[in-house]
């Protein structure tokens, strides 16, 4: 029993020592946020880098003779930084904006609504990858499409989704969705991982203009409980981070500090007070101390959430919150389906309600996290907008 204890302390201490390095790592990443925010970035960094980068892709593009979409069916993740301001993309990739493009004629059949995009952890709109994605979209519909970055740079619009809080991501995509007149009539919106908490804050706290259609692509929706690639269902050094974790995340100063935090939903604690008061994801959920009515009625207006779950998933636990389900209170091993989750049971958001109402649709994919191929992604959209 000694023994035992003296593992399961020798693990807390791994966990300490992890957390402390991410809390390091945030905040020389913060500061160097200010840096760039006093001085800007560095001109090798902003324009000859980013130049060679996007040199590198089109040289490989027509060296190999492969088209755009086949260079990113075969090299999908390969290039997550190719891309930077039009200035630097200058003679390089003239046929790829930078954010958003008007399509080809509007095809019969299609949603006719402009479609948003809200890229994941780690990933930019300024991505030649999410460049692609919009723009494979936006042909597949025939309709306008733009991601919508939180930051005006590569890098800003990266750091952002550690450094910037879940609620502020959401204001700002908030106003550059308001900001852009295509958008005035409604949307629709398109997640991937991280991208779909945005979505989704959106819808309940503004849904102004309104949003028609959710695609949630691997989506943090339902929170998570979990490091990424840190099973804390198999493996008893993850379960001992996620502790650790949910002991320091419901405070109002690290609900401040990293967006991750702001999601993470910790079954041990949910019903805390300290969750109920602090939390940016329980006020989502209508699990906090005060219930907002705007908040279930916002999400009940939309026609159709399209759920899709990665069945190999090792970024976001447990999978099955991308279908709305979570871990069973004060476990991290026990999974409940969407119907036999609280929220749904006693319809707290409005979950029950679209289920009812036919709204709600589930797909799945075969591999992990964001492993999709280009011909999932138009199904979905041609299929399942309405």
């Amino acid at each position: 029993r000694l023994t035992e204890e003296n593992e399961r302390e020798s693990r807390m201490q791994m966990a300490r020592r992890g957390v402390f390095f991410l809390v390091v790592v945030s905040v020389a990443a913060a500061r160097l946020t200010e840096e760039i925010g006093r001085h800007g970035l560095p001109p090798m960094v902003d324009a000859e880098t980013t130049a060679t980068d996007s040199q590198v892709a089109d040289e490989w593009l027509v060296s190999s003779k492969l088209t755009e979409e086949e260079f990113l069916r075969r090299h999908r993740g390969q290039f997550p930084l190719v891309g930077g301001g039009e200035e630097a993309r200058e003679g390089a990739d003239e046929s790829l904006p930078l954010l958003s493009f008007d399509p080809p004629p509007k095809r019969e059949g299609t949603a006719q609504l402009p479609v948003a995009v809200n890229h994941g952890m780690g990933d930019s709109c300024f991505n030649f990858g999410m460049k692609q994605i919009t723009r494979l979209i936006g042909n597949a519909l025939g309709v306008y499409a733009a991601c919508i970055p939180t930051g005006d740079t590569r890098i800003r619009d990266t750091l952002n989704g550690f450094l910037m809080t879940m609620d502020d991501n959401v204001d700002v995509f908030a106003a550059k969705v308001r900001g852009d007149a295509k958008f005035a009539g409604g949307f629709n919106c398109v997640g991937f991982s991280q991208g779909n908490s945005i979505c989704r804050g959106y819808i309940h706290r503004y849904n102004d203009p309104p949003v028609r259609n959710f695609l949630s692509v691997h989506g943090t929706v339902s929170g998570v409980a979990g490091f990424p690639n840190c099973d804390p269902a198999a493996v008893p050094a993850c379960r001992d981070v996620a502790r650790l974790c949910g002991e320091l995340a419901y405070t109002e100063k690290t609900q401040n500090l990293l967006f991750q935090i702001d999601y993470y939903r910790d079954p041990f604690r949910v019903h805390s007070d300290a969750y109920k008061t602090h939390s940016q994801l329980a006020r989502w959920n209508n699990e906090g101390w005060d219930f907002n009515q705007t908040y279930k009625d916002n999400f009940v207006s939309v026609q159709r959430f399209i759920m899709i779950k990665a069945m190999q998933d090792s970024m976001v636990f447990p999978n099955e919150g991308e279908h709305w389900g979570h871990y069973k209170d004060d476990t991290l091993t026990d999974v409940l389906i969407m119907q036999d989750t609280d929220w749904y049971q006693s319809d707290l958001f409005g979950l029950k309600t679209v289920d009812l109402q036919g709204k709600l649709v589930f797909n799945t994919t075969a591999g992990d996290h964001l492993q999709f191929d280009d011909d999932e992604l138009v199904w979905w959209v041609t299929n399942y907008f309405v």
